[in-house]
């Protein structure tokens, strides 16, 4: 929809108007809408995201501790059948306001989680991740609801200490809380560390396979190079017009060949920081690099742009050549999304299978922005 506005009066010299600049609407699809999302949302986010949940849980479990511990103490004296002293009374209003700020804590956190579920699935990896935060919910909202029931009795406790219908009722309501451990046992500590650690290998995964297709790009790159300096290599002689463009193709040569430097660079940054916890890809990424160095691509590159500068267009156009087969010979290689899948490395991430591991890294891909090459 293209659209634009007129504004405009009754002065009668008939200048007084205005129009605004055009604009248009455009309706997408779902699917193009879900790439759109995916541009902005990738797995380094969704690590963010899940550590800062994951940081405000491990909050709440402190507090928690503290005031059990508290609780506990009243709790024996009251078991013991003791009335609880003037000391121990006025602490009651600080221990209300703690198991209000925990209640309110939880609940917020429940919520915050139960929305993010809600939100559109944008991966394949998603659907274990959203059943874990949506279990945390509900587990939150009934620490919540105990929290709330604790600081109730101990209000009434605290107005009516003599009553023994209320102290058994706080002992009650103590032990409530106390008996329900989840979202803090130990089995959903576990759950949590087990989707952490599948967050980090995704993510790391995932940035194999950026730097794979980034050095892919500039494989691809080469051989159009190549393919175009192949029209010089037959003159002896060239002209002014050879020479300019021969020119040209030097400074994107060398451009090219800092593209590809830096890209193996990376490439191997990025597996040595993935070693420990993806050694197959990591140690297939290695090789690749290591490869690009050892057989001298780089000096093949900035031959072939010595050798166009200076005219010589055979000389160019075969060391050109040398590197684009060296480096095609490596293409394959480079980390793809199917070789992650199959690596083994990834292996039970989010119980998806090696075909939903592979579509879940291609749909990060969607949305990843490539590096700009350097031509």
């Amino acid at each position: 929809i293209t659209y634009y506005a007129s504004a405009y009066d009754n002065h009668p010299s008939g200048k007084h108007f205005a129009d605004t600049p055009t604009s248009v609407i455009q309706v997408i699809s779902k699917t193009e809408f879900d790439k759109f999302e995916r541009e902005k949302y990738q797995m380094d986010q969704l690590a963010k995201e899940f550590e800062a949940f994951r940081r405000r849980l491990e909050n709440l479990k402190s507090q928690r501790e503290k005031l059990l511990e508290e609780m506990e103490q009243l709790r024996k004296k009251l078991d013991a059948g003791q009335q609880l002293s003037l000391d121990e009374l006025k602490k009651m209003n600080q221990l209300q306001e703690q198991l209000k700020k925990f209640g309110e804590e939880a609940e917020r956190l429940a919520k915050d989680l139960h929305e993010r579920v809600a939100q559109s699935q944008l991966y394949e990896l998603e659907k274990s991740y959203r059943e874990t935060l949506e279990k945390l919910s509900q587990q939150l909202k009934q620490q919540a609801a105990l929290a709330k029931g604790a600081r109730e009795q101990a209000e009434r406790l605290q107005k009516d200490p003599k009553n023994s219908q209320n102290a058994k009722s706080f002992r009650e309501a103590a032990q409530k809380l106390e008996k329900e451990q989840a979202p803090f046992d130990q089995p959903q500590q576990q759950q949590m560390e087990r989707t952490a650690q599948d967050v980090e290998k995704m993510k790391l995964a995932n940035e194999l396979v950026a730097q794979g297709e980034r050095l892919r790009a500039a494989i691809m790159q080469q051989r159009q190079l190549a393919d175009r300096l192949a029209q010089f290599r037959d003159r002896k002689h060239p002209g002014a017009d050879d020479l300019e463009r021969m020119q040209r193709l030097a400074k994107d040569q060398e451009l090219l060949q800092q593209e590809i430097e830096e890209a193996r660079a990376d490439l191997e940054k990025t597996a040595r920081a993935a070693q420990k916890k993806l050694p197959r890809m990591s140690s297939g990424a290695l090789k690749v690099a290591q490869a690009i160095e050892q057989m001298e691509v780089g000096q093949d590159q900035a031959q072939a742009a010595r050798s166009a500068r200076g005219g010589q267009g055979e000389d160019a156009s075969g060391a050109a050549e040398s590197a684009a087969k060296k480096l095609e010979s490596l293409f394959s290689k480079t980390p793809n999304s199917r070789q992650a899948a199959g690596s083994g490395d990834l292996d039970g991430c989010f119980g998806l299978s090696k075909g939903g591991l592979e579509q879940a890294l291609n749909q990060l891909g969607q949305g990843r922005q490539m590096p700009r090459l350097g031509i």
